[in-house]
């Protein structure tokens, strides 16, 4: 399928045009496919589709258009949270396919010009020329056009300049004439003429496109203009300046850096002034390589000379600025006799010598400011471009410069630099292998290239073997040429590191400890030893040495490679205390952290902590989840760390401490690993307290995974254990999780005995009484509300608020809140119920909750109460955030949701589509609950009652009554169009009975209106 929107719409199928008649549809399908794979807001949508006629309820409109379109082309069209978008293949988007082609323009070297045609010949006519959409002909259409016409000026440019004079021309004549303003156009259609030997002709279009923009717009032409001016008037006038090309060979494989090359020629243009600008980068990064391929394509734009200088400013002798300058005033002529002593003095002579004239002036390896300041040209023409390991931030405050910071390449860029060197059909053969040398590498151009050229001097070599030689041994070692002791990775680190002070060095080095992907000041400040100040103070310089990046706001990281040397040299310091430092400082802030807003889960209590480590101490619920959402991926990398290096307690200690972390945002893969490892070492170690407590996290893991033979076994051991050791707070812990189990498999009758259980363990003095007392309150809640118990329900849920409102968690009050939710819609109190559940959803800790509960049970508020426009937009969010991390059974819940909300609509077989991919989801998961849902949703669309006995049946398998109540009505009503008039009063009768026993005024009332049904057929 092709997608054509550079002209009229098309939808090509096969060859063939797939008709779309509809002017609804093609505004439809023009915006989504100028956004292709990108969200379309809803609002955006509508005023492309209507403009200003927008239709009293444009949701379902929206809807019913987005169906039709993928009914008609076939196309995939998904749903998001506020908006649609369409997936498709980008190269199958004749807009998409032209960005890309004009992407890749620039690399193509002498073949741009020809590539920029390939892309023009994509374009059929005016862009959406048949869309008759204000919205897209005023916003986009534009735009687009723009695009088109800037495309077409650098192919015309770039014929003019390889001399296809005769092919630029007429379209240039043609173009000045509908675009009489663009300075571009006229400067190329300038240079054609003269290039095409008529020079009258090119001076007399300046002088009339010049007049225009005076008479017109009142300003003199810009700068291509003018220059195109000079060069017609300059003729072939020679000069007596010695032009000198000091640039290095430009690497023939010089690969991947476009973008970074635009931006340096781009900074590097001629202008009104002196353009300055730093490259700066960690050693091996390719500055000097790119400096280069940029310097030459420069020559064109300083014809005056192109000068490099080696600064060695990375070295342990640096050059100094008056031996440079005098480099410098011997290329420009001057005698060494007549070159005058002083810095400032030369400097002079040197502005005066470059005053007036073109010179691309490239400083490579620059070790500082001071270096670089007097070599500065003083009047515009020249341009200066500086390589360097630090940042040299003063050019910029000081001189105005532009700065570019080079980080590694991207994966498909160094695979392809390893292929170009090694061989693409090696790299082909091997691509796993070879993707694995270039992480090994950390994607540093250096080490890639050395790896490459090792790889090719040895063409009988795996890549895969040579992988592994990089991964099991000493990976700096390897990377170097054979008998070339200046290629080496090792070599080009050991440069940087000799030019850091001693205090820096040791920092540096035990950073390298660090075993996550990155850390901040206050990590660093424990890890070393130093008060914040100094910490701060060295992590600057090391971001300025490059040798550390400060990639967000308090966060540092390595280069891999650099990591690695870090971690080599950490072995020369205390390396050993260092971690421990680390890991304690890591145990003793997550505890305080979870403390502080996770206390419904039950926590160790720790002991006091060491002296030369200082924790953090959160003063507000949201900073401490937002800290252990930046952190978890480092504290999980230190628990690995301690497994394989010791010392083996922080791996239990610290997984026990984040475990209401992990549980909480559903990172069960990662929780179970942590656990399983914890336990490993625990048991090595005869820590049993530290086996119970990975017990107790295993088998919570295990519960909300649907493991739940396991987690029974898990619980059981725990307690055992637990109560061996007389740890009353596991004990019961363990317990009111259990409870917690039985009601994740759909067992409300035993979770509520294990709840009930729980509370009198609290009540005979367990451990940390206070959080277990409120975590055994809504265990109970939740279970009574699956019996039907509604109001025991509320009165258990209301003692856990006041004692939450006391000393507990936010996260416990969220829950409650959402329990007490869920019953007052069950007893038809929507306003209170939605009371209760937006107080989750506007929580300001919404967002670090995963478990979507509250988006599926607003979502049946909105649904019973006839809103469901609401009810769905809830349902689609709990379907997006459950497939991104949540559990799957509130997808299930949602795709009811959704099936309600068709069924409703008259649209049946939608409904029983979703009611299917429900009850799909629900037997594959373990869920009993959501599949009696379903199967009620199945039986009521259906009619077919086979559905509504098994969920009668599997209801009251699994003691819940509330749910068998629903299953009852859907049973009779279904008994009621087959004509099965005794069958469906029995169910009725039934079903009113439990109504009422639970206090359910809307079920109640469907029940006395079922049976008002059944009273007529008497």
């Amino acid at each position: 399928m092709e997608f054509r929107v550079l002209g009229p719409l098309e939808v090509v199928v096969d060859g063939r045009v797939v008709p779309i008649g509809s002017s609804r549809l093609r505004c439809l399908l023009a915006m989504l496919l100028v956004r292709a794979n990108r969200f379309v807001g809803f609002d955006e949508l509508v005023e492309a589709i209507w403009g200003d006629s927008v239709p009293a309820n444009p949701r379902p409109a929206v809807y019913t258009c987005v169906t039709r379109l993928r009914t008609i082309t076939g196309a995939t069209i998904e749903a998001g949270a506020d908006g649609y978008r369409i997936a498709v293949n980008e190269a199958h988007v004749d807009l998409k396919r032209f960005e890309a082609i004009v992407l890749g323009a620039r690399a193509a070297g002498d073949r741009e010009a020809e590539v920029l045609q390939e892309a023009l010949g994509l374009w059929r006519g005016e862009p959406l020329a048949d869309v008759k959409s204000d919205y897209l002909q005023r916003l986009v259409v534009p735009v687009l056009a723009e695009r088109r016409l800037q495309v077409l000026e650098r192919k015309l440019e770039l014929d003019v300049r390889a001399g296809r004079h005769d092919i630029a021309l007429p379209e240039l004549q043609e173009l000045t004439a509908a675009h009489p303003l663009r300075e571009r156009l006229w400067a190329s259609l300038v240079l054609a003429l003269y290039g095409s030997g008529r020079q009258a002709n090119a001076l007399e279009t300046y002088a009339t496109v010049r007049q225009r923009l005076v008479d017109e717009l009142g300003v003199e032409p810009g700068v291509a203009l003018r220059q195109a001016h000079q060069t017609v008037l300059a003729g072939d006038k020679q000069s007596d300046w010695r032009v000198e090309c000091q640039l290095p060979i430009d690497i023939g494989d010089f690969t991947n850096r476009d973008d970074e090359l635009d931006q340096v020629l781009e900074s590097l243009r001629p202008s009104a002034t002196v353009p300055v600008l730093t490259i700066s980068g960690p050693p091996g990064m390719g500055k000097s390589a790119l400096v280069v391929r940029a310097a030459h394509r420069l020559i064109p734009h300083y014809p005056d000379g192109q000068w490099f200088l080696r600064l060695n400013g990375a070295s342990e002798a640096p050059r100094s600025a008056a031996e440079l300058l005098a480099e410098l005033l011997r290329t420009v002529g001057v005698a060494p006799a007549a070159i005058p002593d002083g810095v400032d003095a030369r400097s002079a002579l040197l502005r005066s010598r470059l005053a007036d004239r073109k010179v691309l002036l490239v400083l490579d390896d620059a070790g500082s400011v001071d270096q670089v300041a007097p070599l500065l040209p003083g009047r515009p023409g020249s341009a200066v471009v500086v390589t360097s390991r630090s940042e040299l931030a003063g050019l910029s405050v000081l001189y105005g410069g532009n700065r570019l910071s080079l980080q590694p390449l991207s994966p498909r860029h160094a695979r392809d630099l390893v292929a170009r060197i090694a061989g693409a059909k090696r790299c082909d053969q091997d691509e796993a292998a070879a993707t694995e040398l270039t992480s090994l590498c950390g994607r540093m151009p250096l080490a890639l290239r050395i790896a490459a050229a090792n790889l090719a001097s040895r063409p009988g070599m795996q890549i895969s073997r040579y992988a592994e030689d990089l991964r099991t041994g000493d990976r700096l070692a390897k990377l170097r040429t054979h008998g070339e002791s200046g290629l080496a990775v090792r070599a080009a680190f050991d440069i940087s590191f000799a030019t850091l002070s001693p205090a820096d060095r040791r920092a540096f080095s035990l950073l390298g400890v660090i075993p996550g992907n990155d850390f901040s000041a206050s990590a660093a400040s424990a890890l070393v030893c130093c008060t914040m100040d100094e910490t701060v103070e060295v992590l600057d310089r090391l971001v300025a040495a490059n040798l550390l990046e400060c990639h967000h706001a308090d966060r540092f990281r390595f280069h891999d490679l650099i990591r690695v040397y870090a971690a080599d040299r950490s072995r020369e310091y205390d390396h050993v205390d260092a971690f421990r430092r680390l890991a304690d400082w890591y145990l003793h802030s997550i505890h305080a952290a979870v403390t502080r807003c996770l206390a419904s889960l039950y926590i160790s209590s720790l002991g006091p902590v060491p002296n030369d480590v200082t924790p953090l101490v959160f003063a507000a619920d949201d900073e401490a989840l937002r800290w252990l959402e930046v952190e978890r991926t480092n504290y999980l990398a230190i628990i690995d760390y301690a497994a394989v290096h010791g010392p083996q307690r922080y791996t239990w200690q610290l997984t026990d401490a984040a475990r209401p972390d992990l549980h909480h945002r559903y990172w069960t893969a990662e929780l179970e690993h942590a656990a399983t490892l914890g336990l490993s070492c625990a048991r090595e170690a005869g820590a049993r307290r530290g086996e119970a407590m990975m017990l107790l996290a295993l088998a919570a893991l295990k519960s909300i995974t649907a493991r739940f033979d396991e987690s029974v076994e898990d619980f059981a051991e725990c307690r055992r254990i637990a109560v061996e050791l007389g740890e009353t707070g596991i004990n019961a812990t363990a317990v009111i999780s259990l409870a917690g189990m039985y009601s994740e498999s759909s067992r409300p009758h035993e979770a509520m005995l294990a709840a009930e259980e729980g509370l009198a363990l609290v009540e005979r003095g367990a451990e940390q009484g206070g959080g277990r007392k409120i975590a055994a309150l809504l265990q109970l809640g939740s279970a009574c509300l699956q019996l039907g118990q509604l109001h025991r329900s509320r009165d258990v849920c209301h003692q856990a608020m006041e004692l939450v409102r006391d000393s507990g968690p936010i996260m416990a009050s969220l829950a409650a809140h959402w329990i007490l939710g869920e019953s007052y819609r069950e007893t038809g109190d929507y306003d209170d119920a939605i009371v209760h559940l937006s107080a989750v959803l506007d929580s300001e800790m919404s967002h670090h909750i995963v478990y979507d509960e509250c988006n599926t049970a607003i979502a049946l508020v909105y649904l019973d109460k006839g809103d469901f426009a609401s009810a769905l937009r809830h349902a689609e969010v709990a379907i997006e955030r459950s497939a991104d991390s949540g559990p799957r059974k509130y997808e299930a819940q949602a795709r009811v949701i959704r099936g309600e909300v068709h069924r409703s609509a008259g649209r049946l077989d939608l409904a029983l589509t979703e009611y299917r991919l429900a009850h799909d989801v629900a037997v594959k998961i373990e869920s009993p609950a959501m599949e009696i849902q379903s199967a009620i949703g199945i039986a009521s669309v259906s009619g077919d009652a086979g559905f509504a006995d098994h969920a009668i049946a599997l209801a009251r398998k699994q003691g819940m009554r509330l749910l068998e109540a629903k299953a009852l009505i859907a049973s009779a009503q279904v008994r009621l169009d087959l004509g099965q008039i005794v069958e469906a009063r029995a169910g009725a009768d039934q079903a009113l009975v439990m109504y009422r026993e639970f206090g359910a005024r809307p079920g109640e009332e469907k029940a006395v209106a079922l049976l008002a049904r059944l009273s007529e057929k008497d």
